[in-house]
């Protein structure tokens, strides 16, 4: 795919009383409540005086502060967080950090054999580079860890999205002071960062094994910066989680645009996250089925609760060691099999109707027959 090129408009934002009630709580050091919880008269009071502030054009404090941190992005970032959102717009990425799996067009090999030959990818450790712990001796190591003697077993492109609903103000501190760095934003306005992160997975043959990362972070304010880090049982052990850690703050905008270029040609024209590949996957194997009426149960099954939850269900171990799916395939199992589903399907439908008839019609969507029945 090509990298969008994305836009950028600075937030709009009003003089409101919840804004006052916001700013009034955080100067005075308090918890902020939920300004809906207030009583009437407490509400309609900040709302006035809003409405007077806006009328002479004056600014609450809380206000300035937002506007001060209204950096414009350069276009380089611009372009990069609307890759970022391109990517997590391919499934509905939901819960407190938004996150996709992109699948690959290319082989792990071949992707590290590209990165390495961009700037960005210098910042990988060298190939006989030791990863092992130093030893209780100098120049002595616990063990021995290089990437020359170790697998390499998989890649993985990952997009996370983290929103920050509060805006620090003492970025340059050590050690920020709460609640005086941190202002609280209002109306659910949130500042928003994304993370590029491509992953390289390393095995030896006894199991120990080594993740390195490459990655790019665009935070709220469009700052860029490329990091490094690599994962292994020992760090994990010793609480060293950042001992091979390494980045770049804000690098060079041609080392940005050629590493998101790089990202943009190896996920393909048509990107494909991981969830989508499985159930791409899932809806041809059910094609396969022998049976037509066990095709007819599944399908059926999936339109009324969710594809990702069937799938998983029917690629759970059974006690003969295989699954569900792997039964319903084979015509030496297909009709055993496809009992077991259709009384776990009825048995579904059954408590969909039954839940109905007790709640009423519209309490939940009504089950959708796609089985031919008696």
């Amino acid at each position: 795919m090509e990298r969008p090129k994305g836009s950028w408009q600075p937030p709009a934002r009003q003089v409101t009383g919840e804004m006052l009630y916001v700013q009034a709580l955080w100067q005075d050091g308090k918890r902020i409540g939920y300004y809906s919880e207030l009583p009437d008269e407490a509400r309609q009071e900040f709302e006035s005086v809003a409405r007077a502030m806006a009328a002479s054009g004056e600014k609450p404090e809380i206000l300035k502060l937002y506007e001060q941190h209204d950096v414009a992005p350069t276009p380089v970032s611009i372009s990069c967080r609307a890759f970022a959102e391109a990517l997590l717009k391919l499934e509905d990425s939901t819960g407190e950090t938004p996150h996709t799996r992109i699948e690959l067009t290319k082989s792990p090999d071949q992707v590290l054999a590209e990165l390495q030959g961009l700037q960005a990818g210098r910042l990988l450790t060298d190939t006989n580079e030791q990863l092992a712990l130093p030893g209780a001796e100098s120049g002595s190591y616990q063990g021995d860890l290089k990437k020359s003697d170790m697998m390499l077993m998989a890649v993985s492109f990952d997009v996370w999205q983290q929103d920050q609903d509060f805006l620090l103000v003492n970025k340059n501190s050590t050690a920020p002071k709460f609640p005086n760095d941190y202002v609280p934003y209002v109306g659910g306005e949130k500042r928003r960062s994304y993370t590029l992160n491509m992953s390289f997975e390393y095995l030896m043959p006894d199991s120990t094994y080594a993740i390195e990362s490459l990655a790019l972070n665009i935070d709220a304010s469009g700052g860029l910066r490329l990091f490094r880090n690599v994962e292994t049982q020992a760090y994990e052990r010793a609480g060293l989680t950042d001992y091979m850690a390494e980045s770049i703050e804000n690098p060079n905008e041609a080392v940005v645009t050629e590493f998101v270029d790089f990202l943009a040609r190896i996920v393909g024209d048509n990107p494909e996250t991981e969830l989508q590949q499985k159930e791409r996957g899932f809806r041809q194997a059910i094609e396969q089925f022998p049976k037509e009426q066990s095709k007819a149960y599944v399908k059926e099954w999936i339109v009324n609760t969710d594809v990702h939850a069937v799938r998983m269900f029917l690629n759970l171990d059974l006690p003969n060691g295989g699954t569900m799916l792997g039964m319903l395939t084979d015509p030496r199992t297909a009709d055993e099999a496809h009992d077991s589903l259709m009384r776990h399907v009825e048995r579904l439908r059954r408590r969909r109707q039954e839940f109905e008839a007790e709640e009423g019609p519209n309490t939940r969507r009504p089950w959708q027959d796609l089985v031919q029945r008696d």
